[in-house]
């Protein structure tokens, strides 16, 4: 039977090449090429000192990163002593100001109060809101209702997911970005 011949392609030429190499290597230093089950068993006698290097490496980067975080915090309870004590002296410097120009230092403190409480009851409703994010709601939903049928149409009051026909809101439908 004749002998098929065929085009060589690029990978045919890395193999060849490999293997020109390492015959070569083998002829230099008069040693046969290690067979390849020889090399596999290396790599697996170092597998586990590969992984304790990682491990290793983890636990440093880990103690680095505890050290780091105690220190921010140490930063934050700093500046958030400065804050307030800056806080207490722009009071102190109103009142002052306030008392200074004839107001009684009733009606100042009375002030202070006022735009405290103000701001204390902003941030309270501001916190309320953000709680609302942080319970995870969706994700406790999807995980108590697993393997439960899902309705069809959205409750009572949810707005129900636009479809590719409607336009958006504020831009002409067809309209194309200016630019």
């Amino acid at each position: 039977m004749p002998a098929t011949t065929h085009a060589a392609g690029p990978g045919d030429q890395q193999s060849a090449a490999r293997s020109d190499s390492l015959e070569s290597k083998a002829a230099s230093t008069g040693d046969p090429p290690a067979p390849m089950g020889q090399g596999l068993k290396e790599i697996w006698r170092e597998l586990p000192g590969l992984l304790t290097d990682r491990v290793d490496l983890l636990a440093l980067e880990i103690k680095r990163a505890g050290a780091a975080l105690v220190k921010l915090a140490m930063l934050v309870v700093a500046a958030t002593v400065l804050i307030v004590t800056v806080w207490l002296l722009a009071w102190a410097t109103a009142i002052t100001a306030m008392v200074g120009a004839g107001l009684p230092v009733a009606v100042a403190l009375a002030l202070m109060l006022a735009v405290n409480a103000a701001a204390l009851w902003w941030a309270w409703l501001r916190a309320q809101a953000l709680l609302k994010r942080v319970n995870l709601s969706a994700t406790f939903r999807h995980l108590t209702d697993f393997g439960q049928e899902r309705p069809e149409a959205p409750p009572d009051g949810a707005n129900p997911a636009r479809s590719n026909s409607q336009p958006v809101a504020g831009r002409a439908a067809g309209a194309g970005h200016a630019g």
